[in-house]
């Protein structure tokens, strides 16, 4: 709900405000700025059914986008070790778990899910999932911390990634939407 002032931003920023226009046109098309005639510019803030809606399209997205990924394993369309940075953040995240760095685990999830995306043979998917990203990631960083199990959210990567590597589409699909289901599910119980 703050309001954002483009002369005020340009001088923070120390750069003209043509650029900084071009942000808050930006963020405007995005979802995350609504621009009130005569008014201003203001930060908009996603109601609780705003945010359990990103992530009943991210559910669907990301289970296609996980069968996709899977099926090209098994066609011999991707390599395995194509898979491996996945790996790296799985373990990564279960470091920042082990060690309450919330924001820095926040971080590597975000690293394995766009790892995840620059995987898929789908562009159209892909340019799908780039759309709702940035709604999405205003969720991830300020609500998953409080509200989302992460533990358990590191043992469904683990899962998801064994299906990818065993190149099964379906248990891709499933375990990917399970995680987006059960996280909308915290958010609806403990935000609303």
């Amino acid at each position: 709900g703050s309001a954002i002032g483009e002369i005020e931003l340009a001088k923070q920023l120390k750069m003209s405000r043509t650029p900084v226009r071009d942000a808050v046109k930006r963020l405007e098309s995005e979802g995350l700025v609504e621009v009130i005639p005569r008014k201003g510019t203001f930060i908009r803030h996603l109601t609780a059914t705003e945010l359990i809606m990103c992530y009943e399209v991210t559910e669907g997205l990301e289970g296609m986008l996980a069968y996709r990924i899977a099926a090209q394993i098994k066609e011999g369309l991707l390599q395995p070790e194509s898979l491996k940075p996945l790996s790296s953040f799985i373990e990564e995240m279960d470091r920042c778990y082990a060690e309450n760095e919330t924001r820095l685990w926040v971080m590597s999830d975000e690293k394995f899910h766009q790892e995840l995306y620059s995987l898929c043979d789908n562009t159209i998917l892909k340019e799908y999932i780039e759309k709702i990203k940035t709604q999405f990631n205003c969720v991830s960083w300020f609500i998953t911390p409080k509200y989302v199990d992460r533990r358990l959210s590191n043992e469904e990567h683990k899962e998801l990634y064994a299906s990818l590597m065993a190149g099964d589409s379906e248990n891709a699909r499933q375990v990917a939407q399970k995680q987006r289901a059960r996280i909308r599910n915290e958010i609806k119980k403990n935000y609303t």
